[in-house]
């Protein structure tokens, strides 16, 4: 019953990814190492420091979502900032750096000066989180020592299948998208009018508010096609889905209902969930872990 799971981006979505991690433990599963994109990434940092979903459900919950995206002062040019965001991560992590971790973590990013894709396993857990959540332009990129720009890694890897994998040789890896199969668009209306951001109503008269919308409909699209080209090509052994199209990425969420539609999701994955378990499955995994130990 020991797995390792790859968490996909998705903004407010995201909160799902803590009511599918509550359900597989409930239902016996034991999450041996975590990777993540964007919000799966500041989800699973928050898990692999040790906070339960229950516990993170109750903390978000009390938090208001309108003040997350502040800008400060010296923060590098975009459109919204995450000041809100940054004292949040503090307040739950503080200097924790990956080796401080209660198991096996990974986030992604991508460097959009060298083009290069980054898997981060070392440093502040806030630096990393902060990398793999900066939607390019929406959000200010993370510099880096070598001079590059990190952000959101859901440009390249948006469910990292492949990291978690190798993050724990020779466990079974469960993906958790947080995209439709369907190229239906999600929500209704303008992306930018559910956005926790006072004052948009006004944005959204100007060219740089409806670009805004343009972008957000652009990346909803390229992610959702990417995604499910990189799950067809990493194959993980299972998929759990939320029903979360309809949450825009950037909304006011409920975040009790959005849990919910978490837990709904492993409840209606038994045939993902016994594929897991099954003795093929894991015996074929155990096989390339060991493979894999062998040849590094």
């Amino acid at each position: 019953m020991d797995i390792t799971v790859a968490l996909g981006g998705g903004g407010a979505r995201g909160i799902a990814h803590l009511g599918v991690v509550q359900a597989l433990q409930e239902q016996g599963f034991t999450i041996r190492a975590l990777a993540g994109t964007s919000i799966g990434g500041l989800i699973g940092a928050l898990l692999a420091t040790g906070y339960s979903p229950d516990e993170l459900r109750q903390r978000l919950c009390r938090l208001d979502q309108r003040k997350l995206f502040g800008q400060r002062p010296g923060d590098l040019p975009s459109l919204l900032g995450l000041a809100g965001l940054t004292d949040v991560l503090h307040d739950l992590v503080g200097e924790l750096r990956f080796e401080d971790l209660k198991l096996p973590f990974a986030v992604t990013a991508v460097d959009i000066v060298t083009d290069a894709p980054m898997v981060i396993r070392s440093g502040r857990l806030v630096d990393a989180v902060l990398a793999t959540i900066a939607i390019p332009g929406i959000f200010p990129p993370r510099p880096t020592h070598a001079k590059g720009l990190l952000v959101d890694g859901g440009m390249i890897n948006p469910v990292p299948v492949d990291v978690a994998r190798q993050l724990a040789p020779g466990l079974p890896t469960l993906a958790v998208p947080l995209t439709s199969v369907s190229p239906d668009k999600p929500g209704d209306g303008d992306p930018a009018s559910a956005l926790p951001i006072p004052g948009i109503h006004t944005l959204q008269r100007l060219r740089v508010g409806q670009a805004l919308n343009t972008f957000l409909l652009g990346w909803e699209t390229s992610t959702r096609l990417l995604t499910e080209l990189r799950l067809e090509r990493d194959r993980p052994d299972g998929i759990v889905r939320p029903r979360v199209e309809d949450i825009q990425i950037l909304s006011v969420i409920d975040v009790d209902e959005v849990f919910a539609r978490g837990v709904a999701a492993v409840a209606g994955a038994p045939l993902e969930l016994a594929r897991l378990k099954s003795w093929r499955v894991r015996a074929a995994r155990w096989a390339a872990g060991a493979i894999q130990r062998e040849v590094h």
